[in-house]
C-alpha cells in the first residue's frame, strides 16, 4: 500500500514512475519481444494512479502539503491527465528526467516536449487520440493553464506534423507543486506579486466608495461572477491603495501587470495563468499604454473576458481603450486627496507619541501630494529611522521627500546656498520678494487653517512673474527662494518637453505638473514666453496645436497649488490669459552703478587669489554690465589669470569686461 510522508517523496514517486515508463517504451520500440513487459507495467502503473490518489487523500488528512492533489481537485483533472502533466512536468524536477528526456526527443536539455512523444509515453500501447484530446486547448490541463503551447518550428510547411507542436510546463506551475507560490520568471520584468495587506490608509470618502461596490461580497470570499472593474484618476493618486484594499477584502493576493511594458502576447496569456493558479486578484496598469500591436489587443481582451474573477483596471486617463468598455462591470473616478483629506490620513498614520505641532501637519499635508500608501510607508520609515525616538517633523519631512522620488520627464531638480543677502535688487523689487516668501511660508495656514484650500476650487497656487532682461538674476532669485523655503527647484527644460509628434507635448506638460506636485518641489518655468506665448488664429494646422498646447498649460496652472515661478523678458509675447492667474508680479530691472559696484566684490569666490589693486567702482562706472554679464567676465578674467600664474588683478578684470561688453553691443564708458 502507498503511503506519502512528505510532498518531496511524493513527487520523487511520480518521477521515478516517468523514467520507468520512458526506460520500457524505449525497449519496446526497439525489441517488439519487450512488448509484454510493457503491457503488464502500464496495467500495474494504472492501479498505482488510483493508490496515489487516496494516499494523496491520506497525507492531507495526516496535516501533509500535496500541492498537487489541490489541482486535481480543482480543475477535475482524469488519471490521464496526471499521466501527461507528470511527464511535462519531470524535465523540471530532475535532471535525470530532462537528460532522458532530452535524448528521446533528440532535444538535448530542453524542458520542452514534443506532443508525439508525451503521447507516447502516456498511451504507448494505443493510437493516443485520447491523448491528443487531452492536450487541446479546451482540455483541463491547457485551460487551466498547467501546460502551454507552442509551434515547433521545424514541423511548419505543407508537411506539417502537429505532434510536433511543443508543449512546457510553466515555471511557476513546477514551482507550486513543490510547494512554493512564486511568479514566472518571464513576468520579472512587467509583473510583481505581492500578499494581501492589512493596513491601507484611505480617506473617509474614498473608503465608502469602496465599501458600496464591494457591500454585495463578502469578506474572503470571491466573486462567483467574473468582474471587471475599473478605476481611473489622476497620476500619483490612491487609485492603488483603492486597488490593494479591493484586494485584501478578497484575502486574496495582488498580482500588478504594467501593460505598457507587455510586447508579446503570450505573456499576458502567462500572466493570466501565473495569476489564475495563484488566485490572485488581477492588477491591469495602464491599458491604454499598451503596444498597438493588434496581437497584443486581440490576446487582453480575450483574456478578460475568460477571466474568472476580480480584474481591476487601473488608468490615468478619463477615457481608455474603446474596446474595453464593453467588457467593464464597474467604473470609479478615483481623485488625488486634497489637503484635509491629506492632513486626516497623517494623524492617522502617526503614532500617538510624536513632537509633530498642528501648524507642522498642516505644513506636510500641503507640501507633500502623497496618497495615504505612500503616507503610511513615509511614517513607517521614519520611525524605522528614530530607533524608539519621538518623531519631529524633520523626520516627517525627509521620510515624504524620500516617497517621492520618480523620474523627471521634461524637468531636474535643482539646489543652490545661496540666501537674500546674495540677491542684488532695487529696494522696490526686493520688498517684493520678501513679500513673496512670506507668501509661501504661510501657505499651509491660509489654505488649511484659515479655510481658503475649500473655498477656492482653482488658483490655490502661488503663481509669479519674474520679468527682465537676461542676467537680471530672476532665474537666480528662484534658486534663492527655493532655498530659503528648504524646497527641490524644478527646473523645466524646454527641449525635453516640447516634441514633433501630435500631443505628445501636452503630455509632458501634464507629467511636469504632476512630478511638481509629488516632490513638493518650487516649478520654474524659465523663458516663459515660450510656452506661454499668445494663441493665434487658425489659419493652419500647427496653430490648432500651438493653441492646444497653450490651453494645456492654462488648465495645469490653474489646478496647480504649489509655488510656480514664470520668467521671461518678452512679457508682451505671452498669452493675456495667464494675467489673472498671476498673483504676485516683481520686475528685474538692469542694474545702476551702485547695484554693480556691489555685484562685482559680491560674485567673487572668498578663495580666490585677487591683487590689492581692483577697483570696483571703476568697473561698475565704465560697463553697464547685468549679474549675468558681470559673472562671465569675472570666469574669463580668472581663466586668463590661472593660465599666467598670477592672482585676478584689475586689469585682468576692465580687459575680461571690455571684451564681455564689446561681444554683447553694449555701450561703455571706456577710453583708449
Amino acid at each position: 500500500m502507498l503511503h506519502f510522508s512528505s510532498n518531496e517523496q511524493y513527487l520523487a514517486w511520480e518521477v521515478a514512475r516517468v523514467l520507468a515508463r520512458l526506460e520500457l517504451v524505449q525497449r519496446a520500440d526497439a525489441d517488439p519481444r519487450h512488448r509484454k513487459a510493457l503491457v503488464e507495467v502500464i496495467a500495474d502503473q494504472n492501479d498505482e494512479r488510483i493508490l496515489a490518489f487516496h494516499a494523496r487523500r491520506q497525507a492531507i488528512a495526516a496535516g501533509i502539503a500535496i500541492p498537487f492533489h489541490n489541482l486535481v481537485e480543482r480543475f477535475q483533472l482524469r488519471p490521464l491527465d496526471e499521466d501527461i502533466f507528470f511527464i511535462c512536468l519531470a524535465p523540471l524536477l530532475s535532471a535525470q528526467a530532462l537528460l532522458a528526456m532530452g535524448i528521446a526527443a533528440e532535444r538535448r536539455l530542453a524542458p520542452s516536449l514534443e506532443l508525439g512523444l508525451v503521447c507516447h509515453l502516456a498511451q504507448p500501447l494505443s493510437v493516443f487520440k485520447t491523448c491528443l484530446a487531452n492536450c487541446e486547448s479546451a482540455a483541463p490541463l491547457r485551460r487551466a493553464g498547467l501546460l502551454f503551447s507552442s509551434i515547433d518550428r521545424r514541423s511548419v510547411g505543407p508537411t506539417a506534423d502537429s505532434t510536433r507542436m511543443l508543449l512546457a510546463m510553466p515555471h511557476f506551475v513546477a514551482r507550486l507543486v513543490q510547494g512554493a507560490d512564486e511568479l514566472d520568471p518571464r513576468l520579472r520584468a512587467v509583473a510583481t506579486l505581492s500578499a494581501p495587506e492589512g493596513r491601507i490608509r484611505l480617506t473617509p470618502e474614498l473608503r465608502q466608495k469602496l465599501d458600496d461596490l464591494l457591500s454585495a461580497f463578502a469578506p474572503g470570499a470571491p466573486p462567483l461572477v467574473p468582474q471587471r472593474w475599473l478605476l481611473f484618476g489622476p497620476p500619483g493618486g490612491p487609485k492603488r491603495s483603492a486597488i490593494r484594499y479591493l484586494a485584501a477584502h478578497f484575502e486574496r493576493p495582488l498580482m500588478r501587470l504594467q501593460l505598457a511594458m507587455v510586447n508579446d502576447p503570450e505573456l499576458i496569456e502567462i500572466a493570466a495563468a501565473n495569476a489564475r493558479l495563484l488566485r490572485c486578484t488581477l492588477h491591469l496598469q495602464n491599458p491604454e499604454r499598451l503596444g498597438k500591436g493588434v496581437a497584443l489587443r486581440h490576446t487582453l481582451f480575450a483574456m478578460l473576458e475568460r477571466w474568472e474573477g476580480l480584474a481591476l483596471i487601473e488608468s490615468s486617463e478619463t477615457e481608455v481603450l474603446d474596446e474595453l468598455t464593453p467588457l467593464l462591470h464597474a467604473s470609479l473616478a478615483i481623485e488625488a486627496p486634497d489637503t484635509d483629506a491629506r492632513l486626516a490620513i497623517w494623524k492617522q498614520a502617526l503614532p500617538a507619541e510624536n513632537a509633530i505641532t498642528e501648524r507642522e501637519l498642516c505644513l506636510l499635508s500641503t507640501r507633500f501630494e502623497l496618497d495615504g500608501h505612500r503616507i503610511q510607508g513615509a511614517v513607517d520609515w521614519a520611525l524605522q529611522k528614530a530607533h524608539g525616538k519621538a518623531l519631529d517633523a524633520a523626520a516627517i519631512e525627509s521620510s515624504a521627500r524620500d516617497a517621492m522620488r520618480a523620474k523627471l520627464p521634461g524637468g531636474h531638480l535643482r539646489r543652490t546656498q545661496l540666501g537674500l543677502d546674495d540677491l542684488v535688487l532695487p529696494e522696490k523689487s526686493l520688498k517684493r520678494v520678501r513679500e513673496l516668501l512670506d507668501a509661501c511660508r504661510q501657505r499651509a495656514k491660509v489654505m488649511s487653517e484659515w479655510g481658503f484650500g475649500k473655498r477656492l476650487v482653482t488658483g490655490r497656487g502661488l503663481v509669479t512673474l519674474f520679468s527682465g532682461e537676461a542676467g537680471t538674476g530672476k532665474t537666480l532669485c528662484a534658486e534663492i527662494l527655493a532655498n530659503e523655503l528648504d524646497m527641490p527647484l524644478m527646473l523645466v527644460s524646454i527641449p525635453t518637453v516640447v516634441s514633433q509628434f501630435v500631443g505628445e507635448t501636452e503630455k509632458n506638460l501634464q507629467e511636469v505638473f504632476r512630478q511638481a506636485r509629488a516632490h513638493a518641489s518650487l516649478l520654474l518655468f524659465d523663458e516663459a514666453d515660450a510656452f506661454f506665448a499668445k494663441r493665434v488664429q487658425v489659419e493652419q494646422a500647427q496653430d490648432h496645436y500651438q493653441n492646444m498646447e497653450v490651453n494645456v498649460l492654462l488648465q495645469e496652472v490653474e489646478r496647480f497649488d504649489g509655488v510656480l515661478v514664470l520668467t521671461t523678458n518678452l512679457v508682451g509675447n505671452m498669452d493675456r490669459a495667464f494675467e489673472r492667474r498671476i498673483l504676485f508680479r516683481i520686475d528685474f530691472p538692469e542694474p545702476d552703478r551702485k547695484a554693480r559696484a556691489r555685484l562685482w566684490p559680491l560674485l567673487l569666490p572668498p578663495q580666490l587669489p585677487r591683487a590689492d589693486d581692483i577697483d570696483f567702482e571703476v568697473l561698475a562706472e565704465d560697463f553697464e554690465l547685468t549679474g549675468g554679464l558681470i559673472k562671465n567676465a569675472i570666469v574669463r578674467a580668472a581663466y586668463r589669470c590661472a593660465a599666467r600664474g598670477v592672482p585676478l588683478d584689475h586689469d585682468a578684470l576692465y580687459e575680461a569686461a571690455l571684451r564681455q561688453t564689446a561681444a554683447t553691443g553694449r555701450l561703455t564708458r571706456h577710453f583708449d
